[in-house]
């Protein structure tokens, strides 16, 4: 039993993929991964080339994505999630930068020294 959640996104991605790359391409997603090895997830826009830039914080055993990233068809920016979450409310809330200590050994620099992102 899917949860209803879920079962929304499935939904949402099959009615994208169903007008196809002839109505809707050039997509830039943001999401946790790029979809699964089995078909789940943005796996099947992943296989129509609707998506032409990924931003997610985990690539995943997707072999097609794999293979689309290494010929250039897809652009791929890795995010820690819990900076794509900030990046997602930010860009809502109409702040263009943020500062994150993401990605900074705090130990090696001093506490006044983060990482200027920009949101989604």
């Amino acid at each position: 039993m899917k949860i209803a959640y879920r079962s929304v996104i499935d939904t949402l991605i099959a009615a994208i993929k169903k007008r196809g790359a002839d109505s809707l391409k050039d997509l830039t997603l943001v999401s946790n991964n790029g979809g699964t090895a089995n078909g789940g997830g943005l796996s099947p826009l992943v296989e129509s080339g609707q998506i032409s830039r990924l931003i997610m914080s985990f690539l995943g055993n997707n072999k097609m994505l794999e293979k689309k990233y290494l010929s250039g068809e897809i652009a791929i920016e890795l995010c820690p999630q819990g900076t794509i979450a900030e990046r997602i409310r930010a860009a809502g809330a109409g702040i263009p930068a943020f500062f994150t200590p993401t990605g900074i050994s705090m130990s090696d620099f001093p506490s006044c020294i983060f990482l200027c992102t920009h949101g989604v």
